[in-house]
C-alpha cells in the first residue's frame, strides 16, 4: 500500500480503514438482520463515534507508553 499511495497516503488510508471497520461491520450485521433503516443509521453513527473514540484512546495510550520508556 505504501508503494501505491506513498507514505502519507497509506497513513490516511490505514486510519480510515481502522476507523470505519466497526461501523461498516455493524451496518452489515443490521442489514442482514433486516433492522429498520432508522435504527441502521443511528447504530452506524454511534459505532462511528465509538470507533473514533477508541481509536484515539489507543493512539494516546501508545504515545504515553512510548514517552515513558525514553
Amino acid at each position: 500500500m505504501v508503494e501505491l499511495l506513498g507514505e502519507q497516503g497509506a497513513t490516511y488510508a490505514w486510519t480510515a480503514l481502522a476507523v470505519l471497520s466497526l461501523p461498516c461491520a455493524m451496518l452489515y450485521y443490521l442489514r442482514a438482520t433486516a433492522a429498520p433503516l432508522a435504527s441502521r443509521v443511528f447504530i452506524f453513527l454511534m459505532a462511528l463515534y465509538l470507533s473514533t473514540d477508541a481509536f484515539f484512546f489507543v493512539d494516546l495510550s501508545i504515545f504515553a507508553f512510548q514517552s515513558r520508556s525514553r
